[in-house]
C-alpha cells in the first residue's frame, strides 16, 4: 500500500466524527416548602430547589468528601451559571400548608451532568489528573556560536 494511500484512510478516520457516550438528561422533582407566598414563593422554591439538585450533583461528581470541601467556595458561581446545565425548571400551582402560613411547590428540573461536569473542568474543581505542559525556551547566539536553554 502506498504512503498516500495510508495517509487518506487516516484523514478519513481521523475526521470522521465516533460517537461518544453522552449522559441521559437527569430529570428531578423537589417538593419544597416555603413561608413565602404567590409568585415569591415559586421563585423561593425554584431557588431552592436548584441549589438541591446542583449540590446533589456535584457531589455524585466529586464525591462527597471533595464536595463538602469545595461547596462553599463554588456554590455563588455554579449557581448563578445554572442556564449552562439547567434545561427545564417548572412548578406545581402552590398548595397552603400548615393553615395557610407555609406554601408548598413542587418542582421539576431536566439537568445536564455533563454540561456541570463540563463547567466544574472549566472552574478547576473537577480534574483529572490533566498535563501540565511547561514552556522550553531556546536562545542562539549565532555568532557566540552557543545555546542556551530555559525552562519555564
Amino acid at each position: 500500500m502506498s504512503l498516500q494511500k495510508v495517509f487518506l484512510i487516516l484523514l478519513v478516520l481521523t475526521s470522521v466524527p465516533w460517537p461518544t457516550q453522552a449522559r441521559d438528561l437527569a430529570d428531578m422533582t423537589v417538593d419544597v416548602i416555603s413561608d413565602k407566598h404567590g409568585a415569591e414563593a415559586k421563585q423561593d422554591a425554584f431557588d431552592r430547589a436548584t441549589e438541591q439538585v446542583v449540590e446533589k450533583l456535584t457531589a455524585d461528581l466529586l464525591g462527597p468528601e471533595k464536595a463538602a470541601r469545595y461547596w462553599p467556595g463554588i456554590k455563588a458561581k455554579v449557581l448563578k451559571n445554572s442556564a449552562r446545565y439547567l434545561l427545564f425548571i417548572n412548578g406545581s400551582a402552590p398548595q397552603e400548608i400548615n393553615g395557610g402560613s407555609q406554601t408548598k411547590i413542587a418542582v421539576t428540573l431536566r439537568v445536564s451532568a455533563d454540561n456541570l461536569e463540563t463547567f466544574l473542568r472549566e472552574e478547576g474543581v473537577l480534574n483529572s489528573g490533566t498535563l501540565r505542559v511547561l514552556p522550553l525556551l531556546e536562545v542562539v547566539d549565532s555568532q557566540a556560536r552557543k545555546s542556551t536553554r530555559m525552562n519555564s
